[in-house]
């Protein structure tokens, strides 16, 4: 098979590395030529590594019988990250595995297989698997959460505001929740492309989910008024 050269060189180039990190080498079925390294939890969810590896189908070669020396491989070139969000311990991963490739080869991104090789080892340690699933909990799905983190961490900083949670409620709409003056703020995000500003349930500012700006400064005006009006409606 012409897999078998190539899934023999990266065991004995990655393998070491893929063990240790708990992870294995997992071809797909849907996807010809498509190699993974990932690692299934106690509930079953899928955690894939942002590297991967593409071994062109001898049909996409153009070669009745391809070789090692003169068939392509590409090496995926997703990265990824967690980001700490809130304060009680909830997280975003930001990235993950890719569909874009560098190429190995004369005319490639990689001039040689050592040095393919030395970058898929770099990015398996330092790029961390992410969850192929939805509704983790303590992970968050919606990624614009995340971003607008620092604004909300910023403004409740100024105002002495230490606790934020994270959530996700019944309807699996994500939110930061935080207390200020007897007051119960809440920043929703549903899946209309909005987020909702609630104080003690009842929406009062409402903005497209990348206009973090404006809903920074809706929140602003509130706490403001809550710190002049203590108590205020």
């Amino acid at each position: 098979m012409y897999l078998d050269d190539y899934l023999k060189e990266i065991d004995a180039r990655l393998g070491p590395i893929i063990r240790e990190l708990g992870l294995e080498a997992v071809s797909d079925d849907e996807r010809e030529g498509f190699l993974f390294f990932q690692r299934e939890d106690e509930d079953g969810v899928v955690w894939r590594s942002p590297v991967g590896f593409w071994i062109i189908p001898p049909e996409f070669a153009e070669q009745d019988e391809p070789t090692w020396g003169t068939m392509s491989i590409g090496l995926g070139n997703g990265k990824s990250r967690v980001v700490q969000v809130g304060t009680n311990g909830w997280v975003q991963y930001v990235g993950g595995w890719s569909g874009d490739f560098y190429q190995i080869g004369e005319e490639g991104d990689f001039a040689d297989w050592d040095e393919a090789f030395e970058a898929a080892a770099k990015g398996l340690r330092i790029y961390p698997p992410v969850p192929e699933d939805y509704d983790i909990p303590g992970i968050l799905n919606e990624g614009e959460l995340h971003e607008f983190w620092p604004f909300l961490k910023a403004t409740c900083e100024q105002h002495g505001i230490d606790d934020v949670d994270v959530g996700r409620d019944d309807n699996g709409f994500e939110f930061y929740q935080f207390e200020y003056s007897g007051s119960t703020f809440q920043v929703l995000w549903n899946l209309t492309h909005d987020a909702h500003l609630l104080k003690d349930g009842k929406e009062c500012f409402s903005a497209d989910i990348h206009d973090y700006v404006a809903m920074q400064e809706a929140i602003e005006v509130e706490l403001q008024n809550l710190s002049m009006w203590p108590g205020s409606a």
